[in-house]
């Protein structure tokens, strides 16, 4: 067995960009959408990347993984570089051996083995990890991890009738319906698909207008209150290398935009990721709702099998969802600071999970965040 760390993307790209041929991973572990993370937050952030690839006595690759070292509080964590805007943290694995390393004892081994090729750290913080990796299961699962969140998809097995029969209720179908008989009436209705760069640098614009107009309504924080956050989007969606990956829709009525969408395309998986819709009066209307039917027939049409929510267990997904996903966290401290660092983690989490004094919380931060964003600007 042979363990290689890179600490560069661009000493792991040749490596890294073969090895998504040969092995089961999801979108969120492209090479593409990894550097993106890395140049566009990750490097301000001061993550040290340690892209970590295992190899087996023949010199083929068994799993990589894309870690970096961030300090946090004087504590240095082991995290997923592209942790705050990616849905699933996972190593991509190899298909063909899958056998190999998912056996509890020979993980541990080869993960302990990869613990000490590191640099020094704390703490290990990985988190939304999913319990398969495709079909796979993650061998992760095999070290004692905690339930984290959750995630969801649609099994696009046949076709949009049939799946719409089986699965929507009769009474939402109709609903949907005849909302969208009254959003008609207020004007044109269309479904669009961006390709041209000057209507997707548009779209995008108003989508994030939409969603911090959701964040302030709702008191969640504020993601493009991050210019890196910003940058990321922005590159994904207009950048050479990277925009053939991302879809961009919307839903316009006489003109106006209503709702919008950013989707990853990778292989024949669908990533439902920033939706949202235009407040005010147009809520009577559930354009949100519309456009969502819009993209899940357009997956149907396009040969699609999966359609990814992702994480979380937002309400208006369990409409749709017909397969769940837990997802998971693993924490181990392995200094005494780590140890400290960890136990304020698991503070933070209690506060959470306790409504009363969490939701004000998070609304003060949420203006906190726009209100230092706004004062950078002028």
């Amino acid at each position: 067995m042979r363990i290689t760390i890179f600490p560069s993307f661009s000493e792991a790209e040749p490596a890294w960009r073969n090895f998504e041929n040969l092995s089961n991973h999801y979108g969120f572990q492209s090479f593409a959408w990894q550097r993106c993370c890395y140049e566009s937050f990750g490097k301000e952030l001061g993550i040290e990347p340690c892209i970590v690839l295992v190899e087996d006595d023949d010199g083929d690759p068994l799993f990589l993984m894309p870690l970096g070292i961030q300090v946090k509080c004087g504590t240095r964590v082991l995290l997923f570089i592209g942790d705050r805007v990616t849905d699933y943290n996972a190593p991509l694995m190899r298909r063909s051996k899958p056998g190999v390393i998912t056996s509890k004892r020979t993980f541990a081994e080869i993960w302990e083995a990869v613990l000490d090729s590191l640099p020094p750290f704390d703490l290990i913080q990985l988190v939304k990890m999913p319990e398969f990796i495709r079909t796979q299961p993650n061998p992760f699962s095999n070290l004692g991890w905690t339930p984290y969140e959750s995630g969801c998809s649609i099994d696009l097995t046949g076709d949009w009738k049939s799946y719409s029969e089986q699965h929507l209720d009769s009474k939402f179908r109709a609903d949907t319906r005849r909302r969208r008989r009254r959003l008609e009436e207020v004007g044109e209705v269309k479904f669009i698909i961006a390709d041209e760069i000057s209507l997707r640098e548009s779209l995008l614009t108003q989508l994030i207008e939409q969603k911090e107009r959701r964040y302030r309504e709702t008191g969640v924080l504020n993601l493009f209150a991050n210019e890196g956050i910003r940058r990321f989007y922005r590159e994904m969606t207009l950048g050479d290398n990277t925009r053939d990956m991302i879809q961009l829709s919307a839903l316009s009525c006489d003109d106006q935009i209503v709702a919008t969408n950013w989707a990853m395309l990778m292989g024949e998986d669908f990533y439902h990721i920033l939706p949202t819709y235009k407040g005010g009066k147009w809520n009577r209307y559930a354009c949100g709702r519309i456009l969502q039917e819009h993209l899940v027939r357009w997956c149907f049409d396009n040969n699609y099998r999966v359609f990814d929510f992702t994480i979380g267990g937002e309400g208006y997904k369990r409409v749709w969802y017909n397969r769940k996903m837990t997802l998971f966290r693993w924490t181990m401290p392995r200094t005494y600071k780590g140890r400290l660092y960890s136990a304020w983690l698991e503070l933070k989490e209690r506060v959470k999970r306790n409504a009363h004094i969490y939701a004000p919380l998070r609304r003060c931060h949420s203006w906190l965040d726009e209100f230092i964003r706004r004062s950078k600007q002028g």
